[in-house]
């Protein structure tokens, strides 16, 4: 079982693929890959959601389908962990389309979520309290 924890850097995470995740460290200015592939579930803790305005700009005026589009939304947390697989249960979900909403909101209220407690990544879903 992987995990991280912020005794050393700080994590990132972004999606690579539909399936796949990418789960970087930070050491002094740079990035370290942590895991890199498609985990059944990731429980972020301590999260912070960012987006890239102008790689999103960019990714909008190339009218390109975004398979090799550049990262341009992450996750940067203070700890993760791979957990079994298993549906989350009793969490919001938050989500960011670059075509429809140019910050991560929550699905139901379309609301801004810029930072929260802990998000379990399953597969293509975002749960966060």
């Amino acid at each position: 079982m992987y995990s991280g924890t912020l005794q050393s850097p700080k994590y990132r995470v972004y999606k690579k693929s539909i399936t796949e995740y990418r789960v970087e460290a930070q050491f002094g200015n740079g990035w370290v890959s942590c895991v890199n592939g498609n985990p059944e579930n990731l429980m972020l803790t301590g999260c912070e959601l960012h987006v890239c305005e102008e790689g999103r700009k960019s990714l909008l005026n190339s009218k390109a389908d975004g398979i090799d589009a550049p990262v341009f939304a992450w996750i940067v947390c203070e700890g993760w962990e791979v957990i079994p697989a298993h549906r989350p249960h009793n969490k919001d979900r938050v989500f960011f389309n670059p075509y429809r909403v140019d910050k991560f909101v929550d699905r139901a209220t379309e609301n801004p979520v810029n930072s929260c407690d802990e998000i379990i990544v399953h597969g293509n879903i975002l749960s966060y309290s």
